[in-house]
């Protein structure tokens, strides 16, 4: 599974929102997997951290980014949008994936 990384603090949600689903559903009818059950090729999955958390009750910073480190967990790439540098969390994701040895990806600047 993709995971994507990047900013939200200090942004407006419709904003970020927007970009996180572009890259989502970008990703998800790029990308395909093989399926020997299903004799077919699926989509990848791809975890969209502002997504899963937006439907939560209001957290503090850290406890949304306990969360995404574990949804980190289960994914095997990790997926920097753009501008992700200027983003505090998404440089701890991005540390926490190397150290997993993740794959990392780089969205392109379009």
């Amino acid at each position: 599974m993709i995971y994507l990384s990047g900013g939200i603090t200090g942004k407006d949600r419709e904003d970020y929102m927007s970009e996180f689903s572009y890259y989502e559903q970008r990703l998800s009818s790029e990308r395909t997997y093989y399926d020997e059950d299903k004799e077919r090729f699926e989509p990848i999955g791809v975890v969209n951290p502002a997504k899963v958390c937006d439907g939560l009750p209001k957290l503090t910073q850290q406890q949304y980014m306990n969360i995404c480190m574990d949804l980190l967990q289960l994914c095997d790439t990790i997926y920097m949008l753009p501008n992700w540098e200027l983003s505090e969390g998404a440089k701890q994701e991005l540390s926490c994936a190397l150290a997993m040895k993740m794959q990392v990806e780089l969205a392109p600047v379009e």
